[in-house]
């Protein structure tokens, strides 16, 4: 009787092990007997074992003769390497996921990935200074990495190494991801002349005219006073010494109004003053950016759409949050079609597209805060 196992061991660090004896159990039918429909089945067995010799492991850490520098652990054969970005038409300065996928037969689960500093150069490319960890899934090593364009002139991500070490062949094997074609546009940088504001000169109309309401109403000074033409005579109708009641309430009700707008007018001129400047920036831009957004809507598709883009970019450097996966897809979705080679000059621009980016504009503008002191 012969009995054959196999299991596959993957060592986890190097040295040298001793693996105790294999033992077997099994039991052997000595007997058969017929059951009801004619068919054999064990009627008498007996247990026996079998023992193997113990075994010494030797493991060796991988050569560090010709290591290339894409190497990070891994150890098998017929390893592969595929490279994806969420999207090929960017912005300099613009974030975009690349994500690893590695495949093959050995070990996955303690395997990294290294030698992106010398194949992506820090003048075209920004990385993170964490070393991405990655997540097994579907049979392969997963693994997410931000990066940063920062060259304009930059046509493709280049062809990236990964390297293992093969022990049937006792040497290193390396294997390339595919280029990813790119479109790099300069970025638009904001100036103080882009952001719209009250000029500091100007004083509001309402406060002009209650200027000049108090100048008329102020009264004049002794030095002012003069009688020349004036009627000294006595009056003896008593009627028009009392006055018109009725216009004297009347009068009385616009000064009471009056003093109130001026109290009103007041208290939100010393709001507004009290204002931090910072916030007044970052509330003009955004109303800047929403307007900008509304009047695309009756652009053609093509500017319309490089307009809208732009917006959000602009909002998205005002810095009222993070990363917004949302506005991101949008920007991502407008720049596909911006440039699209079949993309429409004076077909107009989707409702629904534009509807989208007025939300999120006004979605980071009510993130605004609406007081705050200098």
């Amino acid at each position: 009787m012969v009995v054959r196992a196999q299991r596959t061991l993957i060592p986890l660090r190097s040295g040298s092990f001793d693996l105790p004896s294999a033992t077997v159990g099994l039991n052997e039918v000595i007997r058969w007997q017929r059951d009801f429909f004619g068919g054999r089945r064990p009627a008498q067995t007996r247990r026996i074992f079998g023992n193997d010799v113990g075994h010494r492991l030797v493991v060796r850490e991988a050569p560090l003769e010709n290591r290339p520098g894409s190497y990070a652990g891994a150890i098998g054969r017929g390893f592969s390497f595929e490279v994806a970005a969420d999207r090929s038409v960017v912005q300099r300065g613009d974030p975009i996921l690349l994500t690893f996928t590695v495949r093959g037969e050995g070990g996955l689960e303690h395997i990294g990935l290294s030698g992106l500093e010398g194949a992506l150069p820090s003048r075209s490319f920004t990385l993170p200074s964490d070393k991405p960890s990655g997540e097994i899934a579907d049979g392969a090593k997963v693994f997410r990495v931000p990066v940063r364009i920062l060259d304009e002139s930059l046509e493709e991500i280049p062809a990236l190494p990964y390297s293992w070490f093969d022990p049937d062949l006792g040497e290193y094997q390396t294997v390339y991801s595919r280029p990813i074609a790119l479109s790099v546009r300069p970025a638009q940088l904001i100036s103080a002349a882009d952001v719209v504001a009250a000029q500091p000169g100007q004083a509001p109309s309402s406060q002009r005219e209650n200027k000049a309401e108090a100048s008329r109403s102020k009264p004049s000074g002794p030095g002012d006073f003069s009688l020349t033409g004036a009627n000294l005579a006595i009056e003896l109708n008593r009627d028009r010494l009392r006055g018109d009641r009725k216009s004297r309430g009347q009068r009385l009700g616009v000064l009471y109004v009056a003093s109130l707008l001026m109290l009103a007018a007041a208290f939100f001129y010393r709001r507004r003053n009290d204002r931090d400047p910072e916030t007044l920036r970052v509330s003009a831009s955004c109303k800047e950016q929403i307007r900008r957004i509304d009047a695309a809507a009756s652009l053609p598709q093509k500017e319309a759409l490089g307009e809208i883009a732009s917006a959000l970019r602009e909002l998205g450097g005002l810095g009222l949050g993070g990363v917004d996966p949302e506005r991101e897809a949008l920007i991502a979705e407008c720049d596909a079609v911006f440039y699209a080679p079949d993309s429409g000059l004076g077909s107009p621009v989707e409702t629904k597209l534009v509807e989208r980016a007025r939300i999120l504009a006004r979605e980071l503008g009510s993130r605004i805060p609406r007081s705050g002191t200098s």
